[in-house]
């Protein structure tokens, strides 16, 4: 189970309040850390990290980040053959559609998190799925996933890139059976060692600050 730490409530998009919702009513929670980041970063929000979207056009320029990566013939692969982040400290800047960086926070990959749970596991959590179709493209990975949580059906379809040891990029969109549909994209940086005592799987806002951790 995500273990995050209680924040103070905040204010969401109704589109994606009720993602959350359905995400938090589910003993498959571990998907949040991936479709906050992508979706919103609702739970740094409300810890006390910052958002460049409420800012000024010129804060907002001053965060624009590379959102280039390029994707080598050979890229190390969990046991799943899905991509496998290097250890160590991931910043990961939330975009808007112009590519303007909105959200920043951070991951500690270490200690064996990416075999128990790889981004790609994280973006399609769910195991009652009508189809989970995962496979390498000449850019990258591409995945399209149909499953269904409680009463909602969701089509999750996204593109995955990077060389996975300094950078990465995930693309992602999200129909709903209610009709509303959520779309993100997050380019992944690392910065290094993790801070000390800060164990793999951990979540930090954009200052630093770990809020829980989303291992199982």
């Amino acid at each position: 189970m995500v273990r995050l730490a209680v924040c103070p409530r905040a204010s969401l998009p109704t589109h994606l309040a009720a993602g959350i919702r359905v995400l938090l009513a589910t003993s498959r929670m571990k998907a949040l850390p991936a479709i906050a980041i992508l979706l919103g970063s609702a739970c740094v929000a409300a810890c006390g990290g910052t958002d460049a979207g409420n800012g000024s056009a010129g804060e907002r320029s001053a965060r624009d980040v590379d959102t280039r990566v390029i994707t080598p013939t050979t890229v190390p692969t969990t046991s799943k053959g899905y991509p496998r982040r290097a250890d160590g400290w991931w910043k990961i800047d939330r975009l808007d559609q112009a590519g303007v960086a909105t959200g920043t926070q951070y991951v500690c990959v270490g200690q064996g998190s990416e075999e128990k749970l790889s981004i790609y596991d994280q973006l399609v959590p769910f195991e009652d799925c009508s189809k989970k179709e995962f496979k390498r493209t000449k850019t990258g990975w591409a995945f399209d996933a149909v499953c269904k949580e409680m009463d909602t059906t969701m089509a999750s379809t996204g593109t995955i890139a990077g060389d996975f040891g300094k950078r990465l990029r995930v693309d992602l969109t999200v129909k709903n059976s209610d009709g509303s549909t959520m779309t993100g994209s997050v380019v992944g940086s690392h910065e290094g060692a993790c801070p000390a005592g800060v164990r793999g799987g951990s979540l930090a806002n954009d200052k630093g600050k770990v809020i829980g951790n989303f291992l199982p």
